[in-house]
């Protein structure tokens, strides 16, 4: 067996490998992967992106990687071929790329939330190693409910515009002081985090194709302050996706979250959409109770994972 750099392939070499990544995220998650496969093709041929595939006798067995924004490093996948599952390579995998994040005195924290569709333990594999774990559910409402679309006093409704980053990356700043998300991703501690977590959102394919028609701003009509907003996107034909949804702390428990929601599935249901998902963090009670009343049920298991440098 062979553990070598990703930059020692291409992606002609890794080919069977991607591809049946892909269909697990199709046939697990009714999630399209190709937009993502073809940027990490990209990137694999461009010799930019880190991490280690692991080669046998029959090919290319498995592979992770990870990416540096500033001090923290993302854990971005680790899979490993079906017909290599007994063989167990995830955790050699992603020691080795633990091994060199933790190496690096610049790296002061790691973040990882893999889709782990082999229910491998990956959970006591990070455990091990000091991380601390976090409990996320994927969530899926099929078929497709409608809600009822009603008017809330004082709020006005408006779709996603590009000048709406600005007030939603504060909104969603102030609005995770105290959320739990905000101990599981880097992004949310911070406004300039914000900033560029939604502008992935609504710009790359990561999480979908953002649907500008079902992304909804809600707004105060007396001083025009951002109260809430949910994003919508794409992720398969007839498979929606609610990348993220905010609402401010003051306007909690008044129907706004339900309210987004519904006009975002309004658009999904005039696309002729069949199923919506979201993730969310299971210790968020009422945001749980909130899906769950929407007919959401929980699809998949997620195990976010965080490891931070001592002082």
């Amino acid at each position: 067996m062979d553990l070598l750099p990703l930059s020692d392939v291409d992606s002609f070499e890794l080919e069977p490998l991607l591809r049946e990544e892909e269909q697990e995220w199709l046939q697990h998650l009714s999630w399209d992967y190709s937009s993502s496969t073809a940027i990490l093709k990209r990137l694999i041929d461009q010799k930019a992106l880190s991490g280690f595939v692991t080669r046998l006798p029959g090919g290319m067995a498995g592979y992770a990687f990870y990416i540096l924004e500033g001090s923290v490093g993302l854990i971005g996948s680790c899979y490993v071929r079906r017909r290599f599952m007994a063989k167990q390579l995830e955790p050699e995998l992603l020691t080795r790329i633990v091994e060199v994040l933790q190496a690096k005195s610049s790296v002061r924290r790691i973040e990882a939330q893999i889709m782990n569709f082999r229910n491998w333990p990956l959970g006591a594999f990070f455990s091990r190693l000091k991380f601390q774990l976090f409990d996320r559910v994927f969530m899926i409402q099929k078929p497709l409910r409608m809600g009822e679309i009603r008017t809330i006093p004082g709020v006005r409704f408006s779709p996603w515009q590009s000048d709406s980053l600005e007030p939603a990356a504060r909104l969603t700043w102030e609005a995770y002081q105290e959320a739990i998300d905000r101990r599981i991703s880097y992004h949310y501690q911070t406004l300039d985090g914000c900033r560029r977590f939604l502008n992935g959102l609504v710009s790359r394919p990561g999480c979908g194709t953002l649907e500008g028609a079902g992304s909804i701003c809600a707004w105060s009509d007396s001083d025009e302050r951002l109260l809430g907003y949910v994003l919508a996107s794409t992720i398969s034909p007839g498979s929606g996706h609610i990348p993220q949804i905010t609402v401010s702390s003051r306007y909690r428990q008044r129907g706004l979250g339900r309210q987004l929601l519904a006009r975002a599935n309004s658009e999904f249901s005039r696309r002729g959409y069949s199923s919506v998902s979201l993730t969310v963090s299971a210790k968020n009670v009422a945001a749980m109770g909130l899906y769950r009343s929407l007919n959401f049920v929980q699809h998949h298991s997620i195990q976010a994972a965080v490891w931070q440098r001592a002082s």
